[in-house]
């Protein structure tokens, strides 16, 4: 008995319908091809670089001022010890730029307020007849005897013996580190130039322990001399 040979499977009709609807197919219907999307471009600075230092960011960005590195240091992923040369993402620079901003309207309404608060009293104290303090030109009722010249614009600093003369007795020594009023700076001031150009006569030097006062602490020039008249 002999083995006989595997018969192949007969093309039968539907068998012939199936291959020809295969045959037509087109082959990029019948094949897909997985296709990747390109990966995101990281952001940039306006030099095209990824990170720039903050000292940078000025010249960077064309900024008239950069954010201030209180303002870097409220951005979220950024250190608070950090200085001109950390280097920040275009990210971090924009957050840094809304938070100064913010900043700086507040601070601008602020001082509107501050201003308007600052009207209303100077009206009060017009329409109460009260005398305001004076202010130094800093916008401070006190400095040190070591910053008039400074604060004042003046070519020579007032000597020191000029501003004993608003000193009360048993007072310290005044020194360089003392503070004084507008009103003793003044009253110093016009005591200089009086002997500064005075030339009838020759300027002596001024004993502060020679003067009282009848206001406190040089609140007006009303100054009287113990060794020559009595109240």
């Amino acid at each position: 008995m002999t083995e006989s040979s595997p018969q192949k499977p007969a093309l039968g009709p539907l068998n012939i319908a199936a291959l020809l609807s295969i045959l037509a197919t087109p082959a990029s219907a019948s094949t897909s091809t997985p296709t990747t999307s390109p990966a995101p471009t990281a952001p940039v600075h306006p030099n095209n670089q990824p990170l720039i230092r903050i000292g940078d960011v000025a010249m960077v960005y064309k900024l008239g001022s950069a954010p201030t590195l209180k303002a870097f240091r409220a951005v979220p992923g950024i250190p608070p010890s950090i200085n001109g040369l950390t280097e920040v993402t275009p990210e971090q620079v924009q957050a840094a730029r809304d938070l100064q901003a913010a900043r700086d309207l507040q601070a601008a309404r602020d001082l509107e307020v501050a201003r308007d608060i600052q009207d209303a009293i100077d009206a009060l104290y017009e329409k109460s007849g009260i005398p305001q303090k004076e202010l130094h030109p800093n916008g401070t009722e006190v400095i040190m005897v070591r910053e008039v010249a400074v604060v004042y614009g003046l070519s020579s600093p007032v000597p020191l013996r000029y501003f004993g003369l608003c000193r009360r007795r048993g007072q310290p020594e005044v020194t360089l580190d003392t503070f004084v009023t507008a009103a003793q700076v003044k009253h110093a001031k016009d005591a200089f130039a009086e002997d500064e150009y005075d030339s009838d006569s020759e300027s002596e030097e001024i004993d502060p322990h020679a003067f009282s006062f009848d206001v406190d602490y040089c609140g007006s020039l009303s100054l009287s001399s113990q060794t020559s008249q009595a109240r």
